[in-house]
């Protein structure tokens, strides 16, 4: 095997064997806990008075937010009720898309 195909062959694996062996879920113990935590799960204000009348998008989508993939009927569904419940927010068709489909 000549050696450039070599140099890289190592250089390609190599982090794909970092990949592979490195503990799933490691986290470093020195991070600070608030970078420990997926930036969506941090309330923007640690003293907010939430209205409790608010869903929580976890109770909507059946799942933390950034878990998984949501679809379009289980974002409209959530940002439906939370506009139900909140005067603050207001859920309105703006138009269609050029397939027919509504615009929000």
């Amino acid at each position: 095997m000549p050696a450039r195909r070599r140099r890289w062959l190592i250089g390609s694996l190599l982090p794909l064997l970092w990949i592979c062996i490195s503990p799933a879920g490691a986290v470093d113990p020195d991070l600070p806990s608030w970078l420990a935590v997926p930036a969506y799960e941090v309330p923007l204000e640690a003293d907010a008075d939430l209205d409790p009348a608010i869903p929580d998008p976890r109770a909507v989508l059946g799942s933390p937010v950034g878990s998984r993939p949501a679809s379009g009927a289980e974002i409209r569904a959530c940002v439906e009720r939370i506009a139900a419940a909140s005067n603050r927010v207001r859920f309105e068709e703006i138009g269609s898309s050029h397939e027919g489909r509504p615009l929000y």
